[in-house]
Parts: structure tokens; sequence; C-alpha cells
């Protein structure tokens, strides 16, 4: 058995752990032991779910398939259960009360491991939204190696620290960059800027460290948008600055030191 070593093969992993056992070993003492040496790959890990936030409008959810696809997409990576028909009947539920409601409607879906399903909602103000929205550098790098960068989840920490100081400092987002020096997205959006040359949409790839928005999917697929790796220089050469999701739409920004 290979002690302490852990084997990935199709998706799915294992852990040989095992201890001397002799004629008289104490077989709860040898479990704890057991118990001790598997610690390393369980210490520390934090419960988590999946999110996925919509926009309610004219009696649907924006970019519905989108959400669908990368929830679907998130729980193959994390082992969450997805039972579609299960999330699609939530949401249709949902639709219903919204529907009576009327308005613009912020809805918040979370996924447990297990396939548990919950939603939330409230109303999107008319003022809610202001343009242009003014952006900030935030200092802290992030590492394009980190993989919740690249999934929407309940942890959400480092995010939401950022997006308050900045708030605090009198900005209404920050966008982040990677070890690189790459700009990767926002606490809440991803970024565009508009190529002084051509006019498309420049949007980082992936591949910097980021979560792929379905605005961003969106863009991309109907051409208005394009990746390219960007740094902040480009902030200054870009013709027009944009932030964006699939709540907030394509909001106008300008930069603010």
């Amino acid at each position: 058995m290979a002690i302490r070593s852990v084997v990935l093969r199709d998706g799915k992993g294992e852990l040989g752990i095992g201890s001397g056992v002799v004629a008289d070993s104490d077989p709860a003492r040898e479990y704890d032991e057991c118990r001790l040496k598997a610690r390393f790959l369980v210490k520390g890990r934090e419960s988590f779910r999946l999110l996925e936030t919509l926009r309610w409008e004219n009696g649907g959810f924006f970019l519905l398939e989108r959400h669908l696809e990368r929830l679907r997409d998130s729980a193959a990576y994390f082992g969450f259960l997805f039972e579609e028909e299960k999330v699609r009947a939530a949401l249709r539920k949902e639709a219903q009360r919204l529907e009576r409601e009327g308005g613009e409607h912020r809805v918040r879906l979370l996924l447990s491991p297990g396939g548990g399903v919950s939603l939330t909602s409230r109303a999107i103000g008319k003022n809610e939204v202001r343009e242009p929205v003014r952006i900030t550098i935030h200092p802290e790098r992030v590492s394009s190696a980190d993989r919740f960068l690249y999934h929407k989840t309940t942890r959400r920490g480092f995010f939401d620290r950022a997006y308050e100081r900045a708030r605090k400092e009198g900005f209404d987002e920050c966008v982040f960059v990677n070890e690189r020096g790459e700009l990767t997205e926002g606490s809440r959006t991803n970024l565009f800027l508009e190529d002084p040359e051509t006019g498309k949409l420049l949007t980082p790839p992936v591949s910097s460290g980021l979560l792929a928005g379905t605005l961003r999917a969106e863009l991309l697929q109907s051409g208005r948008a394009v990746e390219r790796a960007l740094t902040p220089d480009d902030l200054k050469k870009a013709r027009r600055i944009y932030v964006g999701n699939s709540v907030r739409g394509l909001l106008r920004a300008v930069v603010e030191a």
C-alpha cells in the first residue's frame, strides 16, 4: 500500500492509509493514527456551494441556458450532484412568483454538494446602477493557479473584502491583476476594453485567472468581443472601458487613481 500517496485516475482519487498492527495493538488508537495520517488531505477544507446570479426581466431569466451550462460544468468539476430538472423546477417556481410581482429582479441560486437547490431574489432598483462606474486596481495580486477563480462559488471572501475596500475609498468596483501582471476581472464584473483600432471589445482570456461570465460568453460568441491578454497600461490606451455581468449589463467605466 502506498502510504499517504494520492493516486488520481479518470477523475477520481484514492489515498492509501495504514498503520503497523501487532498482537497487542489497540484498534481504536490504530484507527486514530490512520485518521491523523489522512488529515493533511482534508485539513482546512472550507465548505462551499456553487452560485449563479441571474436577472429576471420581461417574463424570463436572462441568459438562462448559459448559467445552467456553467453550473453543470462546475458541478462536474467539484463532484457536486447536479439534477438539472430539479434546478429548472425551482427556477420555474420562482418565475411564477416573480411574474406576479412584476419588475426586474436579481435571483441568487445556490447548489449544495448533495444537489440541494435554494433561491433568493430581490428587486433591482431603477437607480441602482449608475454610469460611469468608477474603478480602481486592487493592490493585492491574484494567482492564475487558484482554481476557485474559474468557478462561481460562495467562497467569495477575497472578492467581498476587495469590493468593500474599493467602496470605502470612493470607488464602485475594483479590478485585479495576476502574478504575471495581466488584468483579470472585477470583483463582481468582467472587464472589457474597446480597441482603438478595430472597435472590438477586448477581454482577458480565462487562462489569466477569471470567471467566464455569461454576458462575456454572449459577447464573445456574437463577435463583439475577443480575448486578449491585457495589462494595466492597456487601460490608458483603450478608447472606452466597460465592466459588466448578466445582471447589470455592459456599463461604461473610468479608472480613477
